[in-house]
Formats: C-alpha cells, structure tokens, sequence
C-alpha cells in the first residue's frame, strides 16, 4: 500500500520488516520500490538472486507475480514502473552486469 501511495521510503522500511527476506518473493518486492527510490546498484543486487532462483526471469516474472496477488492493472503498472526505473531490464539485455 505504501508503495503504491507513492511513499517510496516506508515501502522500503515495511519490507525490511519481513522475516523472508531470503524468499525469491522479496526481490520481487524490493524492485520497484528501488527502482523508484533511484537505487539501481540495490536493485541489480536483487535482480542478481532472482536470477539465482528464476533462471530467465524477465518482465513477465514481475507481472505474473502481481497477477498472482489478484492486483489492479493500475496497481501492476505503477509496479512495473519501478521495475522499469530499477534498470535491471536493461541488464537482462546486457549479461555479465
């Protein structure tokens, strides 16, 4: 809900509150939220140990995801929005980054 209320930083601060923070889920989750904070390197790190669980994750990885929590499609766009803005699409295009 922070998240998607455009408050970025109790986003952050809520998520690190999960005791899953090892789970494939919680890179998911801290995606967006870095992509919208501007903490690529963050984000790439995430990406990094998605990959280690999804081998070939992609776009689609996040939106199946969000589908899977029965969201909006509003909601799964300002999600992917943070996705977008994270650059680790661009990094999926770019291996070895």
């Amino acid at each position: 809900d922070y998240y998607l209320q455009g408050d970025y930083e109790h986003a952050l601060e809520f998520r690190r509150l999960h005791l899953d923070q090892q789970a494939m889920h919680a890179n998911i989750e801290y995606t967006p939220v870095y992509g919208q904070l501007g903490h690529n390197e963050e984000a790439l790190e995430n990406w990094r140990k998605l990959l280690a669980d999804v081998p070939g994750a992609s776009a689609e990885t996040f939106e199946n995801w969000y589908h899977l929590w029965n969201m909006r499609d509003e909601d799964i766009a300002k999600l992917m929005d943070g996705v977008t803005k994270s650059g680790v699409l661009e990094a999926e295009a770019k291996p070895g980054q």
